[in-house]
């Protein structure tokens, strides 16, 4: 589902609600997500722009637990097209889609797959 929203003309914002620390781990993250912290969510949904708003919000964490919550307190808070990605980067990285994830130089590399698991674990 969300491989296809990506690749359509909808207009999406990918949230990965992880700690900072679990974005840049073992599991990587979505090169297009945003890490917005899922303790910091409630004041980044206050500020967020009109525009933010308008798009089509899919939440992202580990599993999809955390992302289900964050999904009712951006509902509640006003964004009308929220979903949640199904299995989180757990069911991603299985399925062989692409990640980025943060060398231990520092450095972002995005890795996609094509049919290969394309994750890069940190030593």
């Amino acid at each position: 589902e969300v491989a296809r929203l990506m690749g359509s003309d909808d207009q999406i914002l990918l949230l990965d609600v992880r700690s900072p620390a679990e974005y840049s781990g073992e599991l990587g993250h979505i090169a297009e997500a945003r890490n917005i912290p899922l303790n910091e969510l409630q004041r980044w949904s206050e500020n967020a722009a009109e525009a933010e708003q308008s798009k089509h919000v899919v939440l992202i964490c580990r599993t999809d637990t955390r992302a289900a919550f964050a999904g009712r307190m951006l509902k509640r808070a006003g964004f009308a097209r929220v979903s949640v990605m199904s299995g989180g980067m757990s069911a991603w990285v299985d399925d062989h889609r692409g990640v980025a994830v943060r060398p231990s130089s520092g450095e972002v590399s995005n890795m996609r797959g094509s049919g290969t698991a394309s994750r890069k674990q940190n030593p």
